[in-house]
């Protein structure tokens, strides 16, 4: 078995933001945030050949940007 191509990879990696879809035969199973909303990741797997890809929501805002480099909320 071998892993998923980079186009797949990418389209899975923007399907983890609000208004975008994963690619034909992938399915969102579960999305978890943050307590704040501004941080989180998206379970998605497929049917054939049974694999499973976590796509994490990257960086949006400036203040998401201070949270990611703010050492004291570590």
């Amino acid at each position: 078995m071998s892993g998923i191509d980079v186009h797949t990879a990418a389209l899975l990696s923007q399907a983890a933001y609000p208004g975008y879809t994963p690619p034909d035969g992938w399915v969102a199973k579960s999305t978890l945030s943050s307590t704040n909303g501004d941080n989180s990741f998206t379970v998605f797997s497929n049917s054939t050949p049974h694999q499973v890809v976590i796509a994490f929501k990257g960086t949006d805002t400036l203040s998401q940007i201070e949270s990611d480099i703010d050492l004291t909320q570590q």
